[in-house]
């Protein structure tokens, strides 16, 4: 497979900074996923750079939506290797807002296994974070009646 050093039209950007006291800017580009001559499998370009990160890689796919979902782990990627904290719009955000995917390893039953405990896991934190709330509306509410 060839590597295309072309980066062509960019679909998406996002800006970063890094977290602490002197921020740095970091600037990832999506670009549009593009099947070269000649190839059998679709690439899509993507760009890192700032803060000492330089980093102009693809995702590879048999199609277009593969290769972009590709390209976002290797963005993911990229960032957890960096070692550094991120933010956006100055909230701190793990791996960039870039999520993890659910790895298909050719067994859907393992992989639907692998969601309904991110299921049960995401069903525990919002019923955690709905007391919290709770509690604090009610001290709130007490607040107002003394």
């Amino acid at each position: 497979m060839a590597v295309s050093t072309a980066f062509g039209p960019k679909i998406a950007e996002r800006k970063l900074t890094t977290a602490g006291v002197r921020p740095k800017a970091i600037t990832i580009t999506l670009g549009k996923p593009k099947l070269p001559k000649g190839e059998r499998d679709w690439e899509c370009p993507f760009r890192i750079s700032g803060s000492g990160i330089r980093v102009l890689e693809n995702g590879y796919g048999v199609d277009s939506m593969q290769a972009v979902t590709n390209a976002l782990q290797g963005i993911r990627y990229f960032l957890d290797k960096s070692g550094k904290s991120f933010e956006w719009f100055g909230i701190p955000i793990n791996g960039g807002g870039f999520q993890r995917f659910i790895p298909w390893y050719g067994d859907s039953r393992f992989t639907r296994r692998l969601e309904k405990l991110i299921d049960v896991e995401l069903k525990r934190e919002v019923a955690r974070l709905r007391r919290r709330h709770e509690k604090k509306r009610r001290a709130a509410t007490a607040g107002r009646r003394s």
